[in-house]
């Protein structure tokens, strides 16, 4: 038993006890109290620490499990990094354990086989302690010798295993990270760019989730209206939609599962009114999904929600909309007052689906984004 102010830290046991309660230390932090203690009075480094706590092997953020264990330590023992009572940090050096210690052996078990007691140890010959400084020497001399007891070597091979696990588990995350949440990087040093229409009317453009295809609206040919193009072999296949009071296209995106292409097409006979669609690749009959979005759909990462934006040009505001996937559940999610109508880019659905980036041209004193 390891004494010091009013904590007792059982070696043993790998327990720390204040006062006879237990005080909750995780095992590293617990391995670092004991290391200042091991040398009380003395500077020990950080690089001591580190070899103290992981092998070569380990690949870990040293410097953040120093701090935490340190940090750790002084939580459990409530102390002050500016008035230390245990703990003392020395800049640019390392730590230094600065409380009175005193080591006892237990009484039934009596010292270590094989360990000599120092003359003036509190725990031999009766003891009551003697003076701070033999105590503190006395501690320093044995407790070395007591890591060889059974309980100690038993407490290490399970800190060891421990951090090798924690270790491979680390490693192993971080190789299931980037194999599947890290997309492919993108080169830019053999960027090729190739044409891919010869006509000069293509307008507007969506990129399948896989890559593999192509839809563009085509000006002034609205008996076609969308062409599908499959990127490997350059062809293309008209995806056929009746006239339905179509000026253009405004905006063209693919659903996430790559089977529907959106698109918002403006009237001819009413200016205000722009029509969202949803139309299937293979072909067939487009369903209407609402009036008055002016922008492409943007996606929620699980793809059952869009979001668009709308402006009014009278009351000088731009709202954003989110609704289902299917049209239904329309709602206004915010608007943005000044906003100018004319100038509508669309919004970005962020990856982890918790915020809509929107870029707005504001009206006011001055002009801006």
């Amino acid at each position: 038993m390891i004494r010091f102010g009013s904590f007792e830290l059982d070696v043993a046991a790998a327990k720390l006890r204040k006062n006879g309660t237990l005080i909750k230390l995780q095992p590293q932090p617990l391995k670092v109290l004991f290391l200042l203690i091991q040398h009380a009075g003395q500077v020990v480094t950080r690089e001591e620490i580190q070899r103290c706590l992981w092998s070569d092997s380990t690949f870990v953020d040293f410097e953040r499990g120093i701090n935490f264990s340190i940090n750790q330590i002084r939580g459990a023992l409530a102390d002050n990094a500016d008035r230390p009572r245990y703990i003392e940090t020395l800049p640019r050096r390392g730590y230094r354990f600065v409380a009175e210690v005193a080591h006892q052996h237990s009484v039934k078990e009596g010292p270590a086989a094989g360990v000599p007691v120092a003359a003036n140890d509190p725990g031999s010959a009766g003891g009551k302690g003697g003076n701070a400084s033999s105590a503190t020497e006395s501690f320093v001399h044995v407790l070395p010798r007591v890591t060889g007891t059974t309980g100690w070597r038993r407490w290490r091979l399970i800190l060891a295993g421990t951090t090798a696990a924690i270790g491979i588990l680390t490693f192993a995350g971080l190789v299931t990270y980037r194999a599947v949440f890290r997309g492919p990087r993108m080169s830019f040093e053999n960027l090729q760019i190739s044409k891919l229409t010869d006509d000069g009317k293509a307008a507007q453009v969506a990129i399948s989730p896989d890559g593999r295809y192509l839809a563009y609206a085509v000006r002034g040919a609205p008996e076609s209206g969308l062409r599908l193009r499959h990127v490997d072999t350059r062809s293309d296949v008209p995806i056929l939609l009746p006239d339905s009071d179509r000026q253009s296209f405004l905006g063209l995106t693919f659903s996430p599962d790559g089977n529907f292409i959106y698109y918002v097409q403006s009237s001819k006979k009413i200016a205000i009114y722009n029509y969202l669609f949803k139309v299937p690749v293979l072909g067939g009959a487009p369903l209407l999904l609402g009036k008055l979005a002016d922008t492409a759909v943007t996606f929620s990462p699980d793809g059952q929600r869009f979001a668009y934006t709308q402006g009014s040009g009278d009351r000088n505001i731009i709202e954003v909309h989110i609704a289902n996937a299917d049209g239904t559940a329309d709602r206004s999610l915010a608007t943005i007052l000044d906003g100018a109508s004319d100038f509508q880019p669309g919004p970005a659905w962020s990856p982890d689906g918790k915020t809509i980036a929107v870029p707005v041209l504001l009206r006011g004193e001055k002009v801006r984004l």
